[in-house]
């Protein structure tokens, strides 16, 4: 494929020089390729951790109101009468992270 190419180009490139220079070029090839997945392991990560936040948000502004309401009312409510003042939106929530 299209690798070997580049494989054997900086083999053929790096063939007359020193042993030790070999191995620097190697490293360093090896030390970027681990530093470009770091990079997109790291947006990857602050992408999944924005979209749970903004979702947090979502919900808390959703039931912060009745949720208030509820918890500063006199009377006791039942688990029914709790699910109908809050109106639970499962399509809202969602347990997917």
């Amino acid at each position: 494929m299209y690798y070997d190419y580049y494989l054997y180009y900086l083999s053929s490139l790096y063939n007359g020089y020193p042993l030790i220079i070999r191995v620097t070029v190697v490293m360093v090839m090896l030390f970027a390729l681990i530093a470009f997945f770091g990079i997109c392991r790291l947006f990857f990560t602050g992408y999944k951790i924005n979209i749970a936040a903004r979702r947090k948000d979502r919900v808390i502004k959703e039931y912060r109101d009745k949720r208030h309401f509820i918890m500063n009312a006199e009377t006791n409510y039942d688990v029914h009468e709790l699910e109908e003042l809050l109106a639970y939106n499962f399509k809202l929530i969602s347990l997917e992270v």
